[in-house]
This record gives C-alpha cells, sequence and structure tokens, in this order.
C-alpha cells in the first residue's frame, strides 16, 4: 500500500553552517589593471589572480601582512593591517617574470608593455566589522545580504579555487597519496587523450538566519599536458584507428576535421620551446611551415625561419600551424614546438561516445559521497585564509526537517498500480486509454545486422505485446530500403506500399488522408551509428510527410524482448493519442482537474554548446490538453544564441490558450507553468520578461473570445524548475532509506536550507537506478492557484513525475518540463538536412566569430512540424 498521509522526517544535508564570522575590520578596494587583460572570462580572472598573488607572496609582502580577499575582476577586501599599509591607494608595478617590484618607468600603456601596473584604490563604502556582519546574516530582508555572502565566497575559495585548476566553483587537487582526500578522487584517462577527473564543489549559501557552506564533489574534463601535436592527433584519432602525426594534415584536409581542432583547441594556453612566457592558441592554418612572412625585408617560411634563427629542424612541415596572433600581422608558430599546460578545463561538449565514462567517474553510491563530502569538510581546519580571519564551518553537516509526500496510486484501465521505491509494474495491466493502430510498417536500414526473418520474428513478438497492452492493430507491412543513404527513397517505398495495401482492402483509402495518417506509426530499424540518417529520417517524416516514427537501433532490436516492447508501447501508445495510465484522484489533483479547467505548461530554451555563439537558441513550450495532464501538445521557435528568457512566448502561449480551449471545451481557470532552464541569477529577469508575456497572451485570447461572453482571468502560478544545483539530501532516519542508501522518493524541504527571499523547496520525486538521488530545485514566483500555499503545488509537483509517458517510474522533474527539455533537444530535425545550416556541435556554420548573427536566415531554415504531428506527442 503506498503512503497517503504526508510524515514529517529528519534529513541530513550537503550545508554546513559558518558557526563563526570573520572577526577584524575588512576594507573594500577597487582594482585596476593596466593594460587590459584579454581573453575568455575564466582566462582573464585566472590571470588577475595570479597577477595579485605574485604581487602579495612574491613581489610586495610587506605591504600585504594579511592577504586581501580577491574576486578575480574588480574588487577585493583587506583587513586592517592591509589598509594601513595601502591607505587610500597604491600602485604597483608588477611582471610575472620578476620577484620584485619594477620602476614605473618601466610601463606604457601599450600591449607589450614589460609590466602591468595594479592600482588599489580604497572605496568609500562602510568598512566590514564581525558585528555588522552578525547583524546581516541574522536578518533575512537586510539588502547587505548579498554583498555578505560574496565576500565570505572570496574568503572561503581564496586558498582552493583560485590556487588550483577549476571552474570558479569547483577545484581540482592532486592530492598526494597520504591525503584523507587522495582516496575519493578517482580519475580515468579517455582513448582520445581527455582526462576525467573528480573536485570539490564548495559554495557559500544564505538561508533564513544563517550562512552556510554547501560542498559536494564535481567532475570535469581536462586537457592532458604534453606536445601539442601529440594532443590533437590524439584528440582526432578514431576508435581501432590511431592517427600517424605525420599524416595530420591529409586528415585535416577534411574541413569538418579541421574545425573541429579549431573549435576545440582554440583558447589553450601553452609554452613553446623558444619562449619562457605562455602563449594562447588563437587559431591555426593549414601547412604551416610553408606559411610565409616577411622578416628584414625579405619572405620567408615558418620551417626555414626557425631553422635560421633556433636551428630547429621542423618534422611536421606540413602539419598546421599554430596562430598566437591576428593583428597587426599575424604570427604563426609550429605545432610541434608547443607543449600544452596542465590543469586546463575542457569546456566544449563532451563527444557522445564518451558520456558513459563521465557518468560512471561521477556517479557516487550516497554513503561514499557523504565521506566525501565530510572529509572536505574537514579541510576548513586546516585552511589559512579561514585561519587568519578567525572564520570557521561546522564539520557536523545541517540535519533539516522535511515532509514524505503522499505517493500517487497508478490508474490503469484494469488495474491500479502501487508505487514502491519509485516504480511500478505494466506487466497484465492495459493502457487506461488504448490507441487504435490500423496501419504500421517497417523500414529496414540495417540489412547487414537485421535479415527479413529477424524482421518478421521480432514484429510477431512486438505485435503480441499490443495485444496484451490492448492497443488495436493490423499485421504491418514490413519493407526494406537497400541502405541508411537511401533514408527517403526507403520512405518513398513504405509510402507506395501502404497505399497499394490500403488500396486492396478500400480503393479510397491512401496515407494521403489525415484519418489514416492519424492511426500509422513507421518502425524504423537504424544502425547503432545512425545519427545522420536519424536526422534525415525525422526531418521528412515529422515535417514533411506526417508520419510517426519509432526508432530502434539494430544491436537493440536484435536483442529485444518483452520489457523492451512493452518501453517501444509506451510511447507508441502516447503518441497516437492514448493515455497509458493516471493517477488516482486526489484532493489537489480533483480542485485542478475535476472542479476547474487546468493546463499546465512546461517550458525551456536549449542553447548551443559550450562556447558556440553562431547558432541559436532552441525554445520548447508544451501544454496538456486533458482532464488528466497526461496528454502534450508542443510549440518550438529559435530566438538569439544564449538568450535566457522566451522571446516568442505570448505568441506561443496565446496558441496554446486556443488550441487547450478548443479541446477541453473552454478556456482555462487554473494556468500553472514550470519554467526550466533559469540560473540562479535569472530569476527576476524571467519574473519581469516572462510575466507580461503570458499576461498578453492571456489578454489577446479574451480579446480574441470576447463574442463568446465575458472571459475570466486565470489563476496563475509560475514555478522555476532548477536541476543543476548541488543541494543534497540524505536519510536521517531508517524508515525512510530506500535500498540504496538513496532518501525514499517524495521528500521535499522547504526550510532550513532553502533561499531565504522567495518561497521555494527541493523535491527528490525519483529513485536513483545508481548512485546519489538528486532533488530538483522549485522557485515559487507566482501562486494563485493554490493561494500561496507551498504544500499543494509539492504535491502536484510529484505527482506529475509520475505521468511521464516513457517510463514506469517516477522521474526527477514534472513531466512538462521532461517533455520541453525534449522539443528543445529535437532542434536538428526541424532544419532540412540538406542545408547549409546545422544545429550539430561539431559543425561550424560562419567562418568568423565576428560576423553578425543572423536570426532570419535560421527562422526561415527552421521548419514547423507537419500539423497532424503538431496535435500529438511527436516528442518523444
Amino acid at each position: 500500500m503506498s503512503n497517503q498521509v504526508i510524515r514529517k522526517v529528519q534529513l541530513i544535508t550537503n550545508f554546513f553552517v559558518i558557526d563563526r564570522l570573520p572577526v577584524g575590520v575588512y576594507s573594500q578596494y577597487d582594482v585596476v589593471i593596466e593594460p587590459e587583460v584579454k581573453g575568455n572570462k575564466g582566462g582573464v580572472a585566472r590571470k588577475k589572480q595570479l597577477l595579485m598573488d605574485h604581487l602579495q607572496s612574491i613581489v610586495a609582502p610587506n605591504y600585504f601582512p594579511m592577504p586581501v580577499f580577491y574576486d578575480g575582476g574588480a574588487v577585493c577586501y583587506a583587513a586592517e593591517q592591509t589598509t594601513s599599509l595601502l591607505g587610500p591607494a597604491q600602485q604597483f608595478h608588477v611582471s610575472l617574470r620578476s620577484e620584485r617590484l619594477l620602476d614605473p618607468s618601466a610601463w606604457n600603456d601599450k600591449k607589450k608593455t614589460p609590466c602591468v601596473r595594479i592600482t588599489l584604490t580604497k572605496t568609500s563604502g562602510d568598512d566590514i566589522t564581525n558585528e555588522q556582519l552578525s547583524q546581516i546574516v541574522a536578518n533575512p530582508n537586510d539588502p547587505r545580504r548579498e554583498l555578505m555572502a560574496n565576500f565570505l565566497q572570496l574568503i572561503l575559495r581564496q586558498n582552493t579555487n583560485n590556487k588550483h585548476p577549476g571552474n570558479g566553483k569547483a577545484f581540482f587537487v592532486d592530492y598526494s597519496d597520504r591525503h584523507p582526500m587522495k582516496k575519493f578522487m578517482k580519475g580515468l584517462t579517455l582513448p582520445n587523450g581527455l582526462l576525467l577527473r573528480r573536485g570539490i564543489f564548495h559554495s557559500i549559501r544564505q538561508s533564513l538566519d544563517r550562512m552556510t557552506v554547501m560542498i559536494d564533489a564535481s567532475t570535469a574534463a581536462f586537457y592532458p599536458k604534453g606536445r601539442l601535436i601529440d594532443v590533437i592527433v590524439m584528440f582526432l584519432s578514431k576508435p581501432g584507428m590511431p592517427m600517424d602525426a605525420r599524416h595530420l594534415d591529409r586528415a585535416l584536409a577534411e574541413l569538418s576535421t579541421f574545425n573541429k581542432m579549431k573549435d576545440c583547441f582554440k583558447g589553450l594556453r601553452i609554452k613553446l620551446d623558444t619562449s619562457p612566457a605562455t602563449k594562447i592558441i588563437r587559431g591555426f592554418i593549414p601547412r604551416g611551415g610553408q606559411y610565409l612572412f616577411e622578416k628584414d625585408g625579405r619572405e620567408i617560411t615558418v620551417k626555414d625561419h626557425y631553422y635560421e634563427a633556433y636551428r630547429i629542424v621542423l618534422k611536421y612541415p606540413d602539419a598546421p600551424g599554430v596562430v598566437l596572433q591576428e593583428r597587426p600581422f599575424k604570427v604563426v608558430v609550429p605545432m610541434e614546438i608547443c607543449d600544452v599546460l596542465e590543469g586546463q578545463l575542457f569546456r566544449k561538449k563532451l563527444p557522445d561516445q564518451y558520456t558513459a565514462a563521465m557518468v560512471k567517474i561521477a556517479t557516487i553510491a550516497p554513503r561514499e559521497r557523504q565521506d566525501f563530502i565530510r572529509a572536505a569538510a574537514q579541510q576548513y581546519q586546516t585552511n589559512p585564509d579561514m585561519a587568519v580571519t578567525g572564520m570557521r564551518v561546522d564539520v557536523n553537516p545541517l540535519t533539516v526537517q522535511g515532509k514524505l509526500l503522499p505517493t500517487p496510486t497508478i490508474v490503469y484501465k484494469n488495474s491500479e498500480q502501487f508505487v514502491k521505491d519509485g516504480k511500478w509494474n505494466v506487466v497484465r495491466s492495459r493502457f487506461f486509454n488504448s490507441a487504435i493502430l490500423k496501419l504500421w510498417a517497417v523500414l529496414n536500414l540495417e540489412r547487414m545486422q537485421i535479415s527479413p526473418d529477424d524482421v518478421g520474428r521480432k514484429i510477431r513478438e512486438m505485435s503480441s505485446c499490443m495485444k496484451e497492452l490492448g492497443i488495436g492493430e493490423q499485421h504491418p507491412i514490413a519493407v526494406e530500403a537497400e541502405s541508411s543513404s537511401h533514408v527517403r527513397e526507403g520512405i518513398e517505398k513504405i509510402r507506395a506500399a501502404c497505399n497499394s495495401a490500403l488500396a486492396r482492402t478500400d480503393p479510397t483509402l491512401s496515407l494521403d488522408r489525415r484519418d489514416v495518417r492519424d492511426n500509422f506509426i513507421l518502425f524504423v530499424i537504424l544502425p547503432d551509428d545512425a545519427a545522420i540518417p536519424r536526422k534525415e529520417l525525422k526531418y521528412y517524416c515529422d515535417v514533411v510527410y506526417g508520419y510517426k516514427t519509432q526508432c530502434m537501433r539494430a544491436s537493440k532490436f536484435k536483442k529485444s524482448n518483452n520489457q523492451y516492447h512493452n518501453n517501444v508501447l509506451l510511447k507508441i501508445n502516447a503518441r497516437l493519442g492514448g493515455t497509458n495510465n493516471i493517477l488516482n484522484d486526489t484532493k489537489v489533483l480533483h480542485y485542478l482537474f475535476r472542479k476547474n479547467r487546468t493546463m499546465i505548461v512546461g517550458a525551456d530554451v536549449g542553447h548551443p554548446g559550450p562556447g558556440t555563439w553562431n547558432k541559436p537558441s532552441t525554445t520548447g513550450l508544451v501544454f496538456s490538453v486533458d482532464q488528466h495532464a497526461t496528454q502534450y501538445q508542443a510549440l518550438t521557435r529559435v530566438q538569439m544564441p544564449r538568450q535566457e528568457h522566451i522571446e516568442d512566448l505570448t505568441e506561443m502561449m496565446l496558441l496554446a490558450l486556443t488550441k487547450f480551449s478548443h479541446k477541453a471545451g473552454g478556456p482555462p481557470q487554473n494556468l500553472i507553468f514550470y519554467r526550466d532552464g533559469v540560473s540562479e541569477g535569472e530569476y527576476e529577469r524571467v519574473r519581469t520578461m516572462e510575466f507580461p508575456k503570458i499576461q498578453a497572451a492571456i489578454d489577446a485570447f479574451i480579446e480574441q473570445n470576447k463574442h463568446r461572453g465575458p472571459i475570466p482571468l486565470p489563476r496563475i502560478t509560475f514555478v522555476v524548475v532548477g536541476k543543476r544545483h548541488h543541494a543534497l539530501l540524505f536519510p536521517g532516519q531508517d524508515d525512510i532509506r530506500d535500498k540504496t542508501g538513496n532518501c525514499s522518493a517524495g521528500v521535499t524541504v522547504d526550510s532550513g536550507i532553502t533561499q531565504p527571499h522567495i518561497p521555494n523547496f527541493y523535491l527528490q520525486s525519483h529513485a536513483a537506478i545508481q548512485g546519489t538521488s538528486r532533488s530538483s530545485h522549485y522557485i515559487v514566483l507566482k501562486n494563485e492557484v493554490f493561494n500561496n500555499d507551498i504544500t499543494p503545488l509539492q504535491e502536484l509537483s510529484f505527482a506529475l513525475c509520475h505521468i511521464y509517458a516513457k517510463a514506469t517510474r517516477s522521474v526527477s522533474i514534472p513531466a512538462p518540463v521532461y517533455y520541453a527539455d525534449l522539443v528543445c533537444g529535437r532542434d536538428l530535425f526541424h532544419v532540412d538536412p540538406r542545408s547549409r545550416l546545422t544545429f550539430e556541435d561539431n559543425h561550424s556554420v560562419a567562418s568568423s566569430g565576428s560576423e553578425t548573427f543572423d536570426l532570419s536566415v535560421w527562422k526561415a531554415a527552421y521548419q514547423q512540424v507537419h500539423e497532424d504531428m503538431s496535435r500529438n506527442m511527436y516528442f518523444l
């Protein structure tokens, strides 16, 4: 029997209370470093941190009896002892190559100046004292709280993130064998040379009446150190096909491979055999040894220059040259004299074939993760910056009171299933509302692995599973295409064969009729490496023909069993307009869907890969159209790269309201909007930019339908759902610990560790298959539907995690949020595969990052799905 009442429970977190705030007096200084440090954001901050650390510890330690706490930008804080020496302002001339202060005359404002000028100027703001800190921390409404949190963050990270490789929030240390953290720091070298490493994430977090430190494990990929040419050769080599440096120029003759190298290695820090200075890769050119430049009034190749100047004979003169400078003249050096410096993050998207390896390193069992977190917290006891300020962090994690929510009962046509450990069994259950499948066909694009006999046998098994689940079907028409390169030809063969079969029963029937397409699905057997044919198939079927498709990889299809078939049929039934299951009628669900018309909306923005600015972001919006919130329709658009708010939200919401009203018999009385993909710093921006657009859509809908009579304004609840956070919940009592050591699904927390300024809660709605379960963070920006009561919103959100059509287990976020994410992830399928435009991360669509992005070109190319597809859940 499932849990039916809300229970109070004890939960252990990964938050640690700051039980002693810094003592002393701290003054804020503005920091100006000239000339301006150039590079990407992370590289600039790192260089500035290096300069400030060099100034304090090597060049002028007499000015800094206590270290200043620097943010890597324009602000630092100095203790009273240091302030007395710096005075109102102080200027230093520093070079990383010198251990002493340089004469001011050595500095100039040119790029090639031998040193930098660091100017520290005391601001007019109030000094920070222990008494002031205590008052601010005790008052959650004090506007200075954010400033104080940033100050504590600088102290926390001064001797960790600023001294070790990292991404700003997490740092990665190569601990000695005897160090207590060493046993936790697992790593892995990938076949392409990248290193996967485990590090420590930590961050200051505000709660109602205290400041805490949140600690977690983090995983990242790093470039290996070594000769640049060897690193690139290994990175570009294919599995089982090692590349030779002697033939690198041939491999890079293909534009996509050259662009891949350029995209992945641009911005990397290197050192040359001929210079002690650190350089940055600005780009590459083909056949670098043959590059001509002017020297002493004559033209000379890079190859000849290095022999004349350094007596270096290049082994690989035809390998790409490394561009170190573009203006005022191009500087090119041979790849073979460059070394990649250690500790550099790989910030691009990891190739898909290494996702499993990353998951393996990132996956940590709950008990081991708790041990990791506690061990990391112990390191603060020996942190010199915390010791010198008097700041102290409790070594015991914070325990808070939470709730265990009632688990919904899953309702099928002939049975009710109780959820246990976050999952339930579909065996011997029939879909709540089975779709009618009048016609289906099989397109085999992998004849090397799958024979006609294989297709026939597996289709019979699939047909048997359909009958058990209640899907009405007829015997399929099986058609094979010649190869994966003839996708459209295969679709045309399917069309002709289906029309021929239909004509034998009724001459008026064909796939050209919408009522026939509504009850038709095309099964497609794909090669295992099927990115290209799948993209082509989905474009033609989703956009051009309006055929619903179900893709199956050949290796899985060949080994498929009843469980595999059932999982496939979950998606098929929902795509065809059926309902797999609904939830039992709780008080909350009865209020929303029996007493009122309620529309549930999920919205997301998907961005191009890291460092990519020449491809648009994709928006996805899904909305429920039935009384059980199980059937959804979707809308999608493109907008400017990395734009967080949804530009076309008014138009999309107006269309959603219109479609909902048509299906539900009237406009919604409640509108519950789940918004995914919003970072913590964007909450207010989303509130101010998206609320008015939703309201504008409602106003436009009322105006368009005023002839129908008065339409009351719907009550609106707007919730941001965050997945990319590090807050963790562990069971504080045995009766909520599942067999993996995680908390039982349904645990929620809305106090103790939540943000103080806005209603919010953490909800762990699923049971992890492996590793530590991670909750989702719900930030409530508006809650009219439940009259600002957070508990029924928690119950609804948990319930919606049980209606994800592709699964028979609860998921980590509400189904409409998941669906919006799926819609954004299908951007590849909306562009004609013959177009020069592509959303793929390993392709460039512009020759220069300086070119103006033309959104109109993408909008013209980004085609909407066929009208038939827009009425069903094609995105599953």
